[in-house]
């Protein structure tokens, strides 16, 4: 009946058996196709090296936005 009804595809093995295939493999083949990009991506991420630290610290006399801050939090008690 129902085949009768609603087509072939209310089967779960149509008679195009190539069709079947590829509707069970494709998101399989999709999802080890997404676990390798992360997987190479996670190791691309892992390689690269940590920024080097700064030479220089900030201080209010180096820097003039830092010493405008300071000076206005502090309420000119620098």
């Amino acid at each position: 009946y129902f085949e009768l009804s609603y087509g072939q595809f209310v089967l779960l093995r149509p008679k195009f058996e190539g069709i079947t295939s590829a509707v069970w493999l494709l998101p399989v083949i999709g999802l080890l196709a997404g676990v390798a990009v992360m997987f190479v991506t996670l190791r691309k991420l892992g390689r690269r090296p940590l920024p080097a630290p700064r030479e220089k610290q900030l201080t209010a006399e180096s820097d003039p936005y830092l010493a405008r801050v300071r000076d206005i939090v502090l309420g000119g008690k620098s």
